[in-house]
């Protein structure tokens, strides 16, 4: 059964407050029996040093009964007590009687002494009202009382903010969640609140920017991929209906009709094998397999592979490395030399010869700093902001005559950033673009 945040929270606090009042109740339980027990004990010490007083008074005066009789009734009306005084015989002597009742009444009996010689008894009965017992009683049950009000009233304080403040934002969200759309997310507007409900709400904003981020270059990217494979589908249809048409007759024409045929076919396999590729080294970027590096010994090796390779490829290659020895960091060696080579080969497809490569390393500020420069054609600086993404071509037309995709670059920047650090682009001093990526070494 699905029980509202409110309804819940309402219950937790009832019960809390349920709790706390019976441990109130259980305290001042204990309070009014310590009380009441000293209170009786004062009283029968009082009561004791009383009637010792009147029985010492009694022995004293036994003699003249007319003193004797107004000591007693001003004992008597003093003390609020009826007294009772017996000779020897049983007799009563004296007797007065206070006009005062009670819900029970504490007896004592005295012996009254002349000469250290018993003449008499005295009795003194003392009427107990409630208001003696439980006088004290009151102010502890004012204080009850209006400790419960108090809990009362800040039970209702507490249900009405829960519900402004926690249920009804939450409320709001819930409905903007359920309503939203591709393309229709309005999360509901947190108010410049600074609390967990307002970083709520910030993020289900931002995850919604991201939704909608990650849907067009979804929509982008199925554009791209319809139109890169439709160029040379479309030429391997207009070849194919001419050799089907029977009107290419001469069979030199033929096979260069059938080797454009193959070059186009193999350009769309490229495609499709750049497209997975892509994929994978997303999922890879997601999950990079780091293992130790010694950095030094790394980057000499990458620039001694690739100043043969370059130099089989008639390319200029120069190499920079500024790194310290005993260097060792935690990096994903695979996707390391997917960036390197990603970057080459732009430089490679998009340089006329003669083409001049020059790669450099250094350190930075607890990062690494390495780049790769070339002397081809650059790139405007309005659009370098751009060229990380994914699909993104500075030239499309001239991007598809060298094989392009578009997704080299948005390939490294996706390891360089699964490793925590960045990718930029500049303009080289060899007169065309530079690429800087930067690795955290911690």
């Amino acid at each position: 059964m699905k029980i509202s945040l409110k309804y819940r929270i309402s219950l937790v606090f009832l019960a809390v407050m349920a709790l706390y009042t019976l441990s109130i109740l259980l305290y001042y339980r204990m309070v009014i029996m310590e009380q009441a027990a000293v209170d009786i004990r004062n009283f029968r010490d009082h009561f004791a040093a009383g009637n010792a007083a009147v029985s010492e008074a009694a022995g004293r005066l036994w003699n003249d009964k007319a003193a004797l009789g107004a000591k007693l009734e001003e004992a008597s009306r003093a003390n609020g007590v009826s007294l009772k005084v017996y000779d020897l015989t049983g007799a009563e002597v004296f007797r007065y009687d206070y006009d005062k009742s009670g819900i029970w009444t504490f007896t004592a009996k005295e012996i009254v002494k002349r000469e250290d010689k018993a003449v008499a008894f005295l009795e003194v009965r003392y009427p107990i009202q409630i208001r003696d017992i439980v006088a004290h009683v009151h102010s502890i049950a004012n204080l009850l009382t209006v400790s419960l009000t108090g809990m009362g009233v800040s039970f209702l304080v507490l249900v009405i903010y829960i519900h402004f403040e926690v249920v009804k934002p939450l409320m709001r969200l819930h409905g903007s969640m359920k309503l939203a759309r591709i393309g229709d997310i309005n999360p509901p507007d947190g108010g410049g609140r600074k609390d967990e409900i307002g970083d709520l709400m910030a993020n289900f904003r931002s995850m919604g920017e991201r939704l909608e981020s990650t849907h067009k270059e979804q929509t982008d990217m199925i554009a791209a991929i319809s139109h890169d494979l439709r160029t040379p589908l479309t030429s391997i249809i207009g070849y194919v209906e001419r050799l089907g048409s029977g009107k290419i007759r001469a069979d030199e024409r033929r096979q260069e009709y059938y080797a454009v045929i193959r070059q186009k076919a193999k350009d769309m396999e490229r495609l499709i094998v750049d497209f997975a590729s892509f994929s994978r080294s997303e999922a890879e970027a997601a999950r990079p397999s780091a293992e130790r590096v010694h950095v030094k010994p790394f980057f000499d090796s990458l620039f001694k592979e690739y100043a043969m390779e370059l130099e089989s490829n008639h390319a200029e290659f120069t190499s920079d490395s500024r790194l310290p020895e005993g260097i060792v960091a935690e990096w994903d060696v695979k996707g390391l030399r997917r960036i390197v080579a990603n970057l080459v080969n732009n430089a490679m497809a998009y340089t006329k010869p003669p083409v001049r490569i020059h790669m450099t390393v250094k350190m930075g500020e607890n990062r690494l700093l390495f780049t790769v420069e070339d002397n081809g054609p650059g790139v405007p600086e309005a659009e370098r902001q751009h060229i990380f993404r994914r699909f993104y071509r500075v030239d499309p037309s001239r991007s598809r005559e060298n094989g392009g995709t578009g997704l080299g670059l948005a390939i490294c920047k996706s390891i360089a950033e699964a490793h925590g650090g960045s990718i930029t682009a500049f303009d080289s001093p060899l007169g065309g673009l530079g690429i800087r990526v930067a690795l955290p070494l911690s």
